[in-house]
């Protein structure tokens, strides 16, 4: 994989492109890992607003790495505007996400 490597070499631009051809067929980890890469600026240009977009998405389907990093930035307000509401219900209860 692009992202992750045993010790020889990775390329974060070419993973955030496998990734966003995959986020764009509803794959949730691919849009998880995209969101992920975005929110950290890995690869890409750090863009926190397209980080929740993706883990959004993500967590519709209930990806449980996305709702937690989206419930994070919810509860710090990076991206977003804060709501501790959908912090709770992250941290609470993550079937009600959808």
């Amino acid at each position: 994989m692009y992202q992750f490597s045993d010790g020889e070499f990775y390329d974060l631009q070419k993973a955030a492109w496998f990734y966003r051809l995959s986020a764009n067929q509803g794959n949730a980890f691919a849009q998880f890992s995209l969101g992920w890469l975005y929110e950290n600026g890995e690869g890409v240009i750090t863009d926190k607003n397209e980080a929740v977009r993706l883990y959004s998405l993500a967590a519709k389907q209930k990806h449980a790495k996305a709702q937690h990093n989206l419930g994070i930035m919810y509860g710090i307000g990076e991206g977003v505007f804060q709501d501790l509401e959908i912090l709770y219900v992250a941290y609470s209860s993550r079937s009600e996400w959808g």
